[in-house]
């Protein structure tokens, strides 16, 4: 959902993100509309007692359902935007790299002392040190990642940056 938004969808879903253990946090809205969903769509959201990396599903018929959703003429801006996120997000749908990902893309969105988008290392630097000022267990698993400049291209690559 923090992608959908960040590619076009921002008139639609209009959620404010914030700095959550795990990434960019809704503040529980989104698990509120997959819990909602539960049952008709997908599985696995029970009771709100779900935790960050549990499996939720979607049921047998509800991509043909989505796909003549996005199908029809006047949805056509929705598929548009389904489609850019999915493009954009392939290869990055492990738990590892959609965090960072997310994770990167967020303070460059959100903290003005990254400025220098022109000096690559200190450009990686400055996002090795807002990584290590998120939380402890970000500091732990992402500061200093190989990563962090293949995700800084693949966000530029994709005019996100």
């Amino acid at each position: 959902v923090y992608f959908l938004q960040r590619l076009g969808a921002e008139d639609i879903f209009k959620i404010e993100f914030s700095r959550g253990y795990y990434g960019p946090y809704s503040g529980g809205k989104i698990a509120h509309v997959l819990y909602y969903l539960n049952g008709s769509y997908l599985k696995g959201m029970v009771g709100m007692q779900n935790r960050p990396f549990d499996v939720i599903w979607l049921l047998e018929d509800t991509a043909q359902h989505i796909t003549s959703y996005l199908d029809a003429p006047e949805n056509k801006v929705y598929r548009d935007i389904a489609n850019r996120t999915k493009e954009f997000l392939r290869g990055y749908y492990s738990n590892y790299s959609l965090e960072l990902l997310s994770t990167i893309d967020y303070l460059l969105c959100n903290d003005l002392s990254i400025t220098n988008v022109v000096d690559d290392i200190s450009f990686i630097e400055d996002i090795n040190n807002n990584i290590s000022s998120w939380n402890s267990r970000k500091q732990r698993i992402f500061t200093g990642s190989k990563y962090i400049p293949m995700i800084v291209n693949h966000l530029k690559d994709n005019h996100l940056l």
